[in-house]
């Protein structure tokens, strides 16, 4: 696994080699297990447990130096499926969200396009689209900075990702459950 740090137009991680050959071609078989969206303009999202997707995700948490405990977050894993002619807003993620890792699984796509956050320019302003790397993917911290979207507008083909994060499950402040 190869990790590339980006500070424009925030803080913001590219990551290669997130998975080896054959867990890949395991799991192109996987997703052929699950329906399809529409042809065109519709997403459908799987939420799975995947014992080596989560241990390779607590890896990279070592690698980037995050701290967190299985008694206040938790690690979610949803495959993706999108198919052409799809757009998501731009966005931040809910505050209950750490850390968002998008692994490219489909040989074709464009990655997570990121926004503006600065008072010189309007957040609405694409500063950068992510690398597409089958295998591997990109990621950030969530803050209230990180606008981002994705698309498939530009795509003949349907977009697999694999979406890893690392989320709240105990509000730091009271402690209360928000699961």
């Amino acid at each position: 696994m190869r990790i590339s740090h980006f500070y424009q137009p925030w803080k913001h991680f590219e990551v290669s080699d997130f998975i080896s050959d054959s867990e890949y071609k395991e799991i192109k078989k996987l997703y052929k297990t699950f329906p399809d969206p529409r042809p065109t303009n519709d997403r459908v999202s799987h939420k799975i447990q995947n014992e080596m997707l989560r241990n390779r995700f607590i890896e990279l948490l070592k690698w980037l130096n995050i701290q967190w405990s299985e008694n206040t977050h938790s690690i979610h894993i949803e495959l993706d499926k999108i198919s052409p002619q799809f757009k998501f807003q731009i966005h931040t993620d809910i505050w209950t969200k750490v850390l968002t890792l998008i692994i490219h699984i489909s040989d074709r796509g464009h990655g997570t396009r990121l926004y503006s956050s600065t008072k010189t320019f309007d957040w609405r302003t694409l500063v950068r689209t992510m690398n597409w790397t089958p295998r591997g993917g990109g990621g950030f911290l969530r803050s209230d900075e990180t606008y981002h979207s994705f698309d498939t507008l530009e795509d003949k083909t349907m977009r697999q990702t694999i979406i890893l994060t690392l989320r709240l499950n105990k509000d730091p402040v009271t402690g209360e459950d928000l699961t």
